[in-house]
């Protein structure tokens, strides 16, 4: 176990400088008892068939929290490296994925494909603050060397809905956790679910920093603006309180952290 992580470590590393270190053919693997499909050309694939996960301290936190009479909602699922641990997870629950780009949503369904999950529910959609159309640009793909980039437009047209309509449209009773990680695009997505955080109350782990700036957002209006709804802010590795603006001053541009989001009892 520890030659293959050294292994990995030094793979990802080298693949980064060398082109031609690139191990350059999907593999299909069974990790934890999900199958799937890994293209070894990029970074989370990479990660997944060396070290058996994707963001070490998110996994841990996710395994944590998620039971198995849950529903948790998946937003920004790509291949599904957290999406399908969710499902072992919560048995009895159910498991809402939203991946709106092509690339990352077809490999997504592959991967779901390879496995026998009942409790999952793929959403080829994008989670806004409106219900619109609209032609944007989000990240789908993280080759390891630029060789390797693959040919995955990160600029489509995609279907926007406000949380709060899906979930009047799918008469959704409960939400218990949310996990979202999409590109900057945050601070829209609460936005438009703000009656569902208000009802439902669900934990929150999400990826936070200034990208939310791409999209003419402020990361500090959103903290408040998940204050104003009630939400405290804890670390995502050990769920200890933080003070998250003063937290953030000290992330330095274009980097991010995931926290983890408690509504207040």
């Amino acid at each position: 176990m520890f030659l293959k992580f050294f292994f990995g470590k030094l793979y990802i590393i080298f693949a980064q400088r060398f082109s031609f270190f690139v191990i350059n053919k999907k593999i299909i693997k069974k990790i934890n008892g999900v199958s799937f499909e890994l293209d070894l050309t990029q970074a989370i694939d990479s990660s997944l068939y060396f070290f058996g996960y994707f963001e070490k301290e998110t996994h841990k936190a996710l395994n944590k929290l998620v039971t198995k009479n849950m529903t948790v909602f998946d937003i920004g699922a790509n291949i599904g490296c957290h999406t399908f641990n969710l499902a072992k997870k919560a048995t009895n629950g159910k498991v809402y994925c939203f991946e709106p780009m092509p690339y990352a949503n077809k490999k997504l369904k592959k991967n779901y494909k390879l496995n026998n999950f009942k409790n999952i529910i793929i959403e080829e959609i994008g989670l806004s603050n409106k219900n619109e159309k609209k032609i944007i640009t989000f990240k789908s793909n993280w080759p390891l060397n630029k060789k390797y980039r693959k040919n995955a437009t990160n600029r489509n047209e995609i279907e926007f809905l406000k949380l709060d309509e899906y979930v009047n449209q799918k008469k959704i009773n409960n939400i218990d956790l949310i996990k979202i990680d999409i590109d900057g695009y945050e601070f829209k997505f609460f936005k438009g679910a703000q009656k569902s955080l208000i009802k439902f109350k669900p934990q929150i782990i999400m990826e936070i920093g200034d990208m939310v700036e791409r999209f003419d957002d402020n990361v500090f209006e959103m903290t408040a603006f998940l204050k104003s709804l009630g939400y405290k802010f804890y670390k995502e590795s050990d769920f200890s309180n933080i003070d998250i603006d003063k937290t953030l001053k000290n992330i330095p541009p274009n980097k991010s952290i995931n926290v983890l989001l408690k509504p207040n009892e």
